[in-house]
This record gives C-alpha cells, sequence and structure tokens, in this order.
C-alpha cells in the first residue's frame, strides 16, 4: 500500500488547481475548445483561400491572390493639397482605420484631411474584385482637387507600350508618351497585358485618367479621379470600381531542410505540468 501524501504536496496540488490550471472544467476546456475550433476551422468552406484580395487594413490593395500567389499591384487614396500643400494618402500609420472583415467582405472606414472615407472591397471570383469607395465632406473647404484612386504597377512585370485603354462608347485617345509628367486618358479603365501577368481595372464611368512613368520607384502610376466636382459639407463621391489578375502560378514544391546537429526547445506536452 503507497504512502499518503504529505501535507506539503497536498498543498502543493491545492494550490496549482486554484491558480495554475483552474478547475477542471477550465483544464478541461483549455483542451477541447481549441480541437472543436480546430475542425471547424479545418471542415469550414472558404473559397477566398483560393482568390484573396489582398487588403492592408489602413485601406489599401496590394494585390490579389490565385491559389495562395499574390498578383502584386498597390492602391492609396490620394488628396492633393490646396495650392500645393503637402498631398496627403493612406499609408501604413497614418490614419486611424477601423477594418472589418465579414467572408468575402472587406470593410475599412477612416479619415483622410477633411473627409471620412468608408472603403468596401467584394472578392467576385478566381482573381477578380470590386473596390467602392466612399468619401463625405466634413467642411465645405474639404478638398483642394478632390480624392484619387491611385493604382501603382511594377515596371518590372508590365509596360506602358502595353497598355490597352477602353472607353465605353467611345474612342480612347492617349495622350502623347512622356516618361516624367503626368499625361491625361479619357477612359473607363485599361488593361495590361504581359507574358505571365495580366492586369485590368475598370471604373464604373468614364473619367479623366492621369498615368505617369515613376523611374525613381520604377511603377507605373495611374490616378483616377473619385468625381467632378468637389462636394460641400456633408455630400458624398463614390467610386466603383473593378480589378482583374491573371498570370502564372508558381506550383513547384517546396523544400524544407532540418539540420539534425542543431537541437530545438524540449516538447513539454499540453497542459499545465503537475507539481510533485
Amino acid at each position: 500500500m503507497g504512502s499518503l501524501p504529505s501535507e506539503d504536496g497536498m498543498n502543493k496540488r491545492k494550490k496549482w488547481l486554484r491558480e495554475g490550471c483552474g478547475s477542471t472544467f477550465e483544464r478541461m476546456a483549455g483542451l477541447i475548445l481549441p480541437t472543436i475550433v480546430f475542425f471547424f476551422l479545418l471542415f469550414l468552406k472558404i473559397p477566398s483561400v483560393f482568390a484573396q484580395a489582398e487588403m492592408m487594413p489602413w485601406g489599401n490593395l496590394d494585390g490579389i491572390r490565385i491559389s495562395g500567389q499574390l498578383m502584386d499591384f498597390q492602391t492609396r487614396l490620394d488628396l492633393p493639397g490646396l495650392k500645393g500643400d503637402t498631398m496627403q494618402y493612406t499609408g501604413k500609420e497614418l490614419q486611424n482605420p477601423v477594418y472589418s472583415h465579414n467572408g468575402e467582405t472587406q470593410d475599412i472606414q477612416t479619415r483622410l484631411g477633411d473627409f471620412h472615407i468608408e472603403e468596401t472591397v467584394t472578392e467576385l471570383g478566381k482573381g477578380t474584385a470590386s473596390l467602392i469607395v466612399r468619401s463625405t465632406a466634413l467642411n465645405d473647404e474639404a478638398a483642394g482637387d478632390g480624392i484619387f484612386l491611385e493604382v501603382d504597377l511594377s515596371t518590372d512585370s508590365y509596360s506602358m507600350h502595353e497598355a490597352r485603354w477602353s472607353l465605353t462608347g467611345g474612342s480612347v485617345t492617349p495622350g502623347l508618351f512622356k516618361d516624367s509628367s503626368w499625361t491625361q486618358v479619357m477612359a473607363d479603365g485599361v488593361a495590361f497585358p504581359s507574358g505571365n501577368h495580366f492586369f485590368s481595372v475598370h471604373s464604373e464611368a468614364p473619367s479623366t485618367v492621369y498615368w505617369k512613368m515613376d523611374r525613381s520607384s520604377s511603377r507605373i502610376r495611374l490616378l483616377f479621379p473619385m468625381g467632378d466636382k468637389l462636394p460641400a459639407k456633408g455630400a458624398s463621391l463614390t467610386g466603383t470600381f473593378k480589378f482583374h489578375v491573371s498570370g502564372k502560378i508558381d506550383h513547384s514544391l517546396a523544400t524544407l531542410q532540418i539540420n539534425p546537429a542543431v537541437q530545438g526547445r524540449p516538447f513539454e506536452g499540453i497542459g499545465c505540468k503537475i507539481p510533485g
């Protein structure tokens, strides 16, 4: 017959139950709940895994993923200043946005200058997503030259010589190809077919689109205006855009190397260690 545990051992176990791992129910919940969550996520249908818009919490798109591979492009909202004032734009740690994600829809609310901004990104299928931008003026002096959606593409993947402008109900007459200054084009969209990549963006209505080649950053920059008129206090401007990307997916196998000579951390099991 084994000996009874000492009073000191009993006190240690009581303290462990009270302060270490809690009650039996809490211990069981700590093991069972993560398991339930794991299997719930395992069998949950998540179509966006195969076509996911890469929306940053501050309101900028970084591209669209297809089968996990990022087809990159960048967007941001630009607010030109009044008479040469510094331009404001959406970016990381520049505003105080509120981000939410519900299924295939992502929403961001933020403030840019004297505008309240609401952005809604919806995934529409493989390589396709829509972006709706609503900007509301907070005072009568809200805006300089208005708000623009800027779309940036890498010159490593795309070229302005391959740009295909579109204009519903009309013909596009691009301005002269210039290397440094902005060029104006009346259009409702543009596509960039390339050897291994394809990108297109279309707005809901035709407008004067501005573009330039930025050699300092190796980017193609496109500016789509939110509207033709500057809003008065309480008035809103809405821009609706549709993005589509495609390209070659890298399906090559990933290689994982393990060095047996380097010892990792010891595995101490799951749960709490019972004091002796």
